[in-house]
């Protein structure tokens, strides 16, 4: 029995908040930093203490007068991308952001360089983790239908079903019983049994055991 799958890779979205310094209200941030007295907040302490409480006022300062705003970070979802391939990729898009902000020769050369060895490193890390998979399907074959389950776009709960009054069942056992009604309906009894056609008897030979087990297969 032989499986070729074909899988891309799927990108995640992330958000996460960042906080716009070029934005930020410094005249506002130098007044309040002004007003407070360090000789008297500073005056006792250890160095890792008085360090905290400094980095305390800071942060109350800043997070007042510098608004934040969302910044989509690329996350994979492809459980082959190791740590080496991570470097390269991220090498790669910064030398890409360089070589848009100057294109010249170099630039282009140093990207295209880190592209091609960002581009070997994920085919060999996928390359490898489906041979690790392959290897020890029979020993654990739930990491071989996890990889499967989580390449495929199949749903695996059934929608909300309407009945008959136009109201929306939400409940698994309502759900269940609304489509064992349905079926019953749709299904067709056979008035006279008596005129089903006979069918010749071909070989003699009977088929008495099957038997399928993972080493055969």
């Amino acid at each position: 029995m032989e499986f070729n799958f074909r899988f891309g890779i799927k990108q995640k979205k992330h958000y996460q908040n960042k906080l716009c310094w070029f934005k930020g209200n410094y005249e506002k941030i130098n007044a309040q930093l002004n007003k407070i007295d360090w000789n008297l907040k500073l005056a006792q302490g250890d160095i890792n203490n008085l360090w905290q409480r400094f980095a305390d006022e800071l942060k109350i300062i800043y997070e007042e007068n510098i608004p934040e705003s969302k910044s989509m970070s690329r996350k994979y979802d492809t459980p082959w991308i190791n740590e080496e391939s991570k470097i390269a990729l991220v090498k790669k898009r910064k030398l890409w952001k360089k070589y848009r902000y100057n294109k010249n020769p170099q630039n282009k050369t140093k990207y295209e360089e880190a592209r091609t060895d960002a581009n070997r490193l994920v085919r060999k890390a996928k390359y490898e983790y489906e041979r690790t998979i392959a290897i020890n399907m029979k020993e654990d074959n739930k990491i071989f239908w996890k990889f499967i389950k989580s390449k495929t776009k199949a749903k695996e709960s059934i929608p909300c079903i309407v009945d008959d009054e136009g109201g929306i069942n939400t409940d698994d056992k309502t759900k269940s019983e609304l489509l064992n009604k349905f079926f019953q309906s749709v299904f067709t009894v056979e008035a006279d049994s008596q005129n089903a056609p006979t069918l010749n008897q071909r070989s003699n030979k009977k088929l008495s055991t099957i038997e399928f087990n993972p080493e055969i297969i």
